[in-house]
């Protein structure tokens, strides 16, 4: 009789029969399953190739922004197997000032069938600093920033990995000296 897999959650697997009866079976009893052209029917286990097939994710990371602790969020999308965008904000909490960070980005990975994959990143955006003065009056400032930088992320699952990078801001400030400022941040992101 014919059946048809529909979907699978771990060692189990949804499946219908010709009249529309829906039910779950385990993995093993489907060993002796074979398809219309006489080959046994395989099915496959979710792994980490699944989220390399997955175009849309949102990410969560935290570092030093020079001293400063970072708390940022990223939402990036994949073109292709080696390129892909990413928004990013991040908070920055320091002694003596707080900014805001707003950025897109274009990410580069060269091996990404690698289960440890580098990556590269360039981009531009702004950042608002706030000092935390209060005996002088002190402006807040938006300045345009540029990124570069280099990183790492391996899959957990098919649905989470963990990266780490390190990045180098150049603030391009209205100021009569521009400020170079690194940030070394760890996170993580999940596949949608």
């Amino acid at each position: 009789e014919p059946l048809w897999l529909l979907k699978r959650r771990t060692d189990w697997v949804k499946v219908m029969t010709r009249s529309g009866e829906l039910g779950w079976t385990k993995i093993s009893d489907l060993d002796e399953i074979f398809g219309t052209d006489g080959e046994q029917v395989m099915v496959p286990a979710p792994g980490v190739d699944d989220a390399r097939e997955r175009g849309l994710r949102f990410g969560f990371t935290y570092g030093d922004f020079e001293g400063a602790n970072s708390l940022g969020v990223s939402l990036g999308y994949r073109f292709t197997g080696n390129i892909s965008a990413e928004l990013r904000a991040a908070q920055t909490i320091g002694a003596y000032s707080d900014s805001q960070t707003y950025q897109v980005a274009l990410l580069h990975k060269p091996f990404p069938e690698w289960r440890l994959s580098p990556y590269f990143l360039l981009g531009t955006g702004i950042n608002i600093t706030s000092p935390n003065a209060t005996i002088v009056a002190t402006e807040d400032r938006q300045d345009t920033t540029m990124l570069t930088g280099i990183g790492v992320s391996t899959y957990l699952s098919r649905r989470f990995a963990v990266r780490a990078e390190v990045a180098n801001h150049y603030l391009l400030t209205s100021r009569e000296n521009n400020q170079e400022i690194v940030e070394w941040k760890l996170g993580f992101d999940v596949f949608m």
